[in-house]
């Protein structure tokens, strides 16, 4: 990053100013890195996230020399937030020792650096921990973007009349959560939450969240809108295991990508659980038959069917099924935060099961 935008006027008064205070022109101070998750934990930064089981998030996040920008994220509210930056100049080694540097800032930002200090004592590289300031997390999920603008203010104790800019960095992408992600997503996935956090946007309440990713799980389609019902499990190993980086794989990739119940549920719990939401899956067997249902997809429409068992998300002692709408006659609709009674009075048609099983997930890829 170089210096950009100036005026010929502004280039004459940085060119005088710096003569005068001992520096050669012309003045070049760039912005190397920006790590925004620096340390373990998030007790002064972003959380670890990373993309997938195998793919670990490159840092520092923004290193425009490796043309990387990675996403990080924060829980809503979370006023504590530093970064970790480095800093290079171009007048040798001792010329500067030290700066005061700030930023303004365009967009959704988690706050501004009001004016703080680095040393350089590394040549022509100096790093310092920032604090950001005038500004917070929103107090609900999303996917945000913002840029910095970076401006010197002092140089070897010296104030700058008028003040450097060095340059912009950004766009700086930043997923919020609800709360502090769970296991088995506690390191959360950017392959999931680049879903959830569209998904539960602008929501604060668990209650809120687990309603539009349900919804969004059933109506998730795939590459041709073509993601179907089926009565076997493509990516569930066991009734609390779950194929996740398959699924997430084939849904970007393929054409008919088959879904059960088992699969489904897990699925709403993962989701949910990644952007910090509370949750379970819920199975009840043997014998279901049930009133009409729309089946995720459109491989059926509206059916009666027969079930050894059913499973789905179990959130807050409430069902979330994303793998059906039911009421065909009444308010068709997804089961987003539904007591069991009432889910099962609209579901079955006869006595429920006599079993149930309330369980975690496990992800085993």
């Amino acid at each position: 990053m170089r210096r950009i935008g100036y005026m010929v006027a502004t280039l004459m008064i940085f060119a005088f100013s710096e003569r005068a205070q001992g520096f050669l022109p012309p003045l070049d101070i760039d912005v190397v890195w920006i790590y925004f998750d620096y340390e373990d934990g998030y007790a002064n930064d972003a959380l670890r996230i990373v993309k997938n089981a195998s793919t670990e998030i490159a840092k520092p996040e923004w290193y425009p020399a490796y043309s990387r920008n990675n996403r990080f994220a924060y829980i809503k509210g979370q006023t504590n937030r530093k970064i970790k930056v480095r800093f290079w100049h171009n007048q040798g080694e001792g010329a500067i020792n030290n700066m005061h540097v700030r930023t303004t800032g365009s967009g959704y930002y988690p706050g501004t650096i009001a004016e703080s200090i680095v040393y350089f004592t590394s040549g022509s590289f100096g790093e310092a921990i920032l604090t950001m300031t005038n500004g917070q997390v929103s107090n609900y999920v999303q996917l945000w973007g913002f840029y910095y603008y970076w401006y010197v203010t002092k140089l070897n104790g010296q104030p700058l009349d008028p003040q450097y800019y060095i340059g912009m960095t950004g766009g700086h992408d930043y997923y919020i959560l609800l709360a502090a992600p769970q296991a088995p997503m506690s390191v959360p996935w950017t392959d999931v939450l680049d879903y959830a956090c569209v998904w539960a946007r602008n929501q604060s309440t668990a209650a809120n969240v687990a309603k539009k990713i349900t919804e969004g799980i059933y109506y998730l389609g795939d590459t041709d809108g073509d993601i179907d019902y089926d009565y076997a499990s493509y990516y569930c190993t066991d009734y609390n295991k779950i194929r996740l980086m398959n699924f997430l794989n084939d849904v970007k990739s393929r054409n008919n990508v088959y879904v059960n119940c088992t699969d489904l549920g897990n699925l709403v719990n993962v989701f949910a659980i990644t952007v910090g939401c509370p949750a379970n899956s819920k199975r009840m067997w043997y014998g279901i038959n049930t009133h009409e249902i729309d089946p995720i997809g459109d491989r059926f429409g509206w059916v009666t069917v027969s079930w050894s068992y059913h499973q789905f998300g179990w959130i807050n002692n409430l069902v979330n099924d994303g793998s059906l709408r039911l009421d065909r006659y009444g308010t068709p609709r997804v089961p987003t935060n539904m007591a069991q009674d009432d889910y099962n009075q609209l579901l079955i048609n006869g006595t429920p099961p006599p079993n149930s099983q309330v369980y975690s997930v496990q992800i085993v890829n």
